[in-house]
């Protein structure tokens, strides 16, 4: 059944598509807003319980974690910040 003005999001699997781009953009800007947020939370000591995991190797290890997806994320988005 198809409702009058039902849009249906369809994402391209080609590496040439600008979707399947803009998508890599706004990933890359959700995992650094993740890091960054686990980086501030865990600097105030209060840590959620989803990101709990991160400091089962050591506390230093977790900052470590914490800081590459940060970065990670950065990353990505800079790779594409130019692909729209």
């Amino acid at each position: 059944m198809e409702f009058k003005g039902e849009r249906h999001l369809s994402l391209s699997l080609s590496a040439s598509s600008p979707q399947l781009l803009l998508s890599m953009k706004f990933l890359g800007l959700l995992i650094f807003l993740v890091g960054l947020v686990s980086l501030l939370v865990a600097s105030f000591g209060a840590n959620h319980f989803l990101l709990l995991w991160v400091d089962n190797w050591g506390r230093t290890l977790g900052w470590v974690i914490r800081v590459a997806i940060t970065l990670g994320g950065y990353v990505l988005y800079y790779l594409h910040r130019h692909d729209d």
